[in-house]
């Protein structure tokens, strides 16, 4: 029993006396190391206290730490020179990486590994196949670029938008999209990172073909820390046989197939290869879905109806203007014509004029918000023409049902709401909105080209009975969504 210790001043109760053994009273094993030891778990502990390395100049304040050597490289120039020497991870062998937490790697049908959450870092496997990440990064997330995995905790997040969810109509029950394997090819473009994000909602096996030049920035941007399962492999669409290579170690079971240029007027020396990559690129990709058994999905244009009455029969006659949408007729009727007599299931989707975040900055809506937000003068046509808007998510939405939607195989199908709103609305909603002090649209300071059409929309029914499918974002929330992004875009 413990001996009371004399009262102190000031205390009214006494203190009790301590018991404890000197260290030569310890046991053997106990004494060699000189220490208690220590409680479970009290190392991961002290890991989790270590402070988060500073945020990376001209990235996101979220972005912190090195950044893998795959990763830095696939930035855009401007941001990459503003990067510290320091920046970048040649390895990821530290220490104190967040790796060590991470669990059993498994292989998915591409190759890649991915890691799972909850297992020591001896199931990594060795470091040439192991995972490269940030630090700080979230464990778990992991984004695999030409063979090597990145960490997606490193990269602008994305859960905070509303999830895109799949839904299908009556008579349209197709496969589930969970688990799909699905090759995306063009994900790096405005739609294609809007479709990326939309299928890893649905947990699809993705792996996106990107063309050596292509930056990720937008991906990263709209599908944030979504890109797991997901493989991006750098390749030339227009070498056939590397094409078919990828295909064939990715064993896809839809192909979507939306890389393209959208220039309307490409210069005439850049003519054949804009019929290269819409023609020869779709051959490539539609023979090996022949041989693989798989669905090919192509996204064409509503340009190729040219001046054609309004409302567009997606089954009848096109009359295109322009290279881009010559090269894009000719696809079409090549995936519809003599490669589906060979065996191919192809679906054609010919979207109106889609906008939203992630848009290109040469398109009429980003254009006009980035002047207004500036407050630049944004000199423009008088805005009579009439046009079919269409959001972004509804028509990744579209292409998300294409992939199995069984009434859709055979079938060309027009992505639009089937309203036709007057540009000249469209750009006061903006402005309405916005409300710049100075600058903002000038109507009528440009003149409209000849062969332009007065109106341009679609029939919307088509695509509700094949795929289910019908718009659901409305024109000002669209609009009202598009601002807010180039706002946050604007403040970084």
């Amino acid at each position: 029993m413990d001996e009371p210790l004399p009262r102190r001043r000031g205390r009214s109760a006494p203190v009790p006396r301590r018991r404890f053994r000197l260290r030569d009273e310890l046991p053997d094993d106990r004494a060699r190391a000189g220490r208690r030891p220590r409680a479970r778990g009290a190392r991961a502990r002290d890991a989790g206290r270590r402070r988060d390395p500073p945020p990376l100049p001209g990235l996101p304040r979220h972005v912190r730490g090195a950044l893998p050597a795959a990763l830095a490289a696939a930035l855009p120039a401007a941001v990459r020179a503003r990067l510290p020497a320091g920046a970048r991870q040649a390895d990821g062998g530290s220490r104190h990486d967040p790796v060590h937490h991470e669990g059993p790697r498994r292989a998915d049908p591409a190759g890649a590994f991915i890691a799972e959450a909850g297992a020591p870092a001896a199931d990594r496997g060795p470091r040439s196949g192991g995972v490269r990440r940030g630090a700080g990064a979230a464990p778990g997330r992991v984004f695999v670029v030409e063979g090597e995995a990145v960490c997606a905790g490193a990269l602008p997040r994305g859960d905070e938008r509303e999830p895109l969810r799949v839904r299908r109509g009556e008579g349209n029950e197709g496969p589930a999209v969970s688990r799909l394997r699905v090759l995306i090819t063009g994900a790096t473009g405005f739609l294609g990172a809007h479709v990326t994000r939309a299928l890893l909602d649905q947990e699809a096996r993705l792996t996106l073909l990107a063309r050596p030049s292509s930056e990720l920035g937008r991906l990263f941007r709209v599908a944030g820390t979504r890109l797991d399962r997901t493989e991006l492999r750098r390749v030339d669409l227009g070498a056939a046989e590397a094409v078919r290579a990828e295909m064939s170690r990715a064993q896809p079971e839809v192909v979507i197939h939306l890389a393209a240029d959208a220039r309307a007027r490409a210069p005439e020396d850049e003519v054949e290869a804009m019929r290269a990559l819409h023609v020869g690129v779709t051959r490539g990709l539609a023979e090996a879905s022949i041989e693989l058994g798989a669905r090919l999905v192509v996204v064409s244009t509503s340009d190729v109806y040219g001046k054609l009455p309004s409302p567009h029969d997606a089954e009848g006659e096109v009359a295109p203007r322009t290279p881009y949408a010559r090269t894009k007729a000719e696809a079409d009727a090549m995936v519809l014509g003599p490669l589906r007599d060979q065996g191919l299931s192809a679906v054609v989707l010919r979207p109106y004029l889609v906008y939203g975040p992630g848009a290109q900055p040469r398109q009429l809506l980003p254009a006009l918000i980035a002047a207004c937000l500036a407050g630049r003068d944004f000199p423009m046509t008088d805005g009579l023409q009439r046009r079919d808007f269409v959001y972004v998510g509804d028509v990744a939405r579209a292409v998300a049902l294409a992939a199995t939607a069984p009434d859709a195989v055979g079938r060309v199908i027009d992505l639009c709401t089937g309203v036709p709103r007057q540009v000249a609305d469209v750009v006061r909603l903006v402005v309405d909105r916005i409300q710049p002090a100075h600058g903002g649209p000038v109507l009528g300071a440009t003149a409209r080209p000849a062969d332009e059409p007065e109106a341009h929309y679609g029939d919307p029914a088509p695509a509700e009975a094949r795929l289910g499918w019908k718009p659901e974002v409305s024109l000002e929330e669209g609009i009202d969504r598009t601002i807010e992004a180039a706002r946050e875009e604007r403040s970084k």
